[in-house]
């Protein structure tokens, strides 16, 4: 089966693999991502309506420049929620330099460690807030 088939999906809340490649799934609006899986690189790509991506304790490895973007109509207005206890390194692709995209509602990470995300590079990038405030809303 090929991605064509999920090209008007809009929301996800289970799977059980490692990987998770939603690339131009552009109606998603929607995913949390389920404890297990350990790589997103390319998930996301072209995946211009989603605002809200919540990511797993079990993701490894680093975030590349199509983790969350890779296209300028992507909304800016995403939330983005993680579950690592540290920043995932992310990767440069040539001329595009290295983006973790923009989470204009914020990214919320483990209460104990907010300030090595604070300080990490591109994270920094964005408004980061513990995970205890977050509200549970997508």
């Amino acid at each position: 089966m090929g991605l064509q088939y999920f090209t008007a999906l809009r929301s996800l809340y289970s799977a059980n693999n490692q990987s998770i490649p939603f690339y131009n799934c552009r109606n998603l609006k929607r995913i949390k991502v389920p404890e297990g899986v350990t790589n997103c690189q390319n998930a996301f790509k072209n995946c211009a309506a989603l605002v809200f991506i919540e990511l797993p304790s079990t993701l490894t490895g680093t975030i590349n420049y199509y983790t969350f973007g890779g296209n300028p109509s992507t909304p800016a207005n995403k939330k983005l929620v993680v579950h690592f206890n540290s920043p995932l390194g992310m990767t440069a692709n040539g001329q595009y330099g290295t983006y973790c995209g923009t989470f204009n509602r914020g990214i919320y990470v483990p209460d104990a460690h907010i300030d090595e995300f604070r300080a990490a590079n591109v994270w920094k990038n964005n408004n980061i807030y513990p995970l205890s405030e977050w509200d549970g809303t997508t």
